[in-house]
């Protein structure tokens, strides 16, 4: 026998019986299922798709109520605060009108109680006159003293005095005193006379002027610079 016939033999005929169709019919099964397979994971995957677009829409939409609600809350305090720049240009108006007013102010009572405090013993004033004159208003609050005609310093104003010493030595110290201080300038002795004694003791008269400097401003009502 040759390997030919012997490898016939071995092969065993097959035959199919059933018809075509059954087995058409039997693929388009396999084939329907898994394509209810593929639409059943397609409607799950949507379905999680879905679920998370709409928790993600809800998250979004959550967090645009609460920034409009912090708006709203922000608006109300910035209406609240809405008056403030005009208060603040009403308190400078104020002040400014208040510095035009009071700004070249001078305590006389507190220069008349350090004149009386320190004056010289045997010196004593009969008589005190003031002329202040017009200060003007600089940037910032500060005011400006005018100069006078044949003053060396600006000042403010004048005070003559008339008194009496007990000598001229005394009128002199009257002279040093005044310069001594620090609200004047330029004191000057205009005339000096012989006077009625008091008791024994011999008097002499004299008229007196000195110039007050912008020192004795008080400077309570200057605008207070705002960084």
């Amino acid at each position: 026998m040759s390997t030919q016939t012997a490898l016939r033999a071995t092969v065993t005929p097959r035959v199919n019986l059933l018809p075509p169709e059954i087995a058409e019919e039997v693929r388009f099964r396999s084939l329907r299922l898994v394509m209810v397979l593929v639409i059943v994971f397609a409607g799950i995957v949507g379905g999680a798709l879905y679920l998370q677009s709409v928790g993600e829409v809800t998250a979004a939409q959550d967090q645009l109520a609460s920034a409009q609600s912090d708006g709203a809350g922000l608006q109300q305090k910035v209406n609240k605060l809405a008056n403030v720049p005009q208060v603040y240009a009403a308190v400078a108006s104020a002040d400014a009108q208040l510095n035009a007013a009071m700004g070249s102010e001078v305590k006389y009572s507190y220069l008349l109680n350090d004149l009386s405090l320190s004056i010289n013993k045997n010196v004593w004033l009969t008589s005190m006159a003031v002329s202040q004159s017009d200060a003007t208003t600089a940037p910032g609050g500060s005011t400006t003293p005018t100069q006078g005609a044949g003053w060396t310093k600006p000042a403010i104003g004048k005070l003559t005095f008339s008194g009496r010493a007990t000598s001229y030595s005394d009128v002199a110290a009257w002279l040093d005193f005044l310069s001594a201080g620090k609200i004047y300038s330029d004191p000057f002795v205009s005339s000096t006379s012989i006077s009625d004694p008091i008791g024994t003791t011999k008097t002499y008269s004299f008229e007196s002027s000195v110039n007050l400097t912008d020192k004795a401003y008080t400077h309570r009502f200057d605008i207070k610079a705002v960084n």
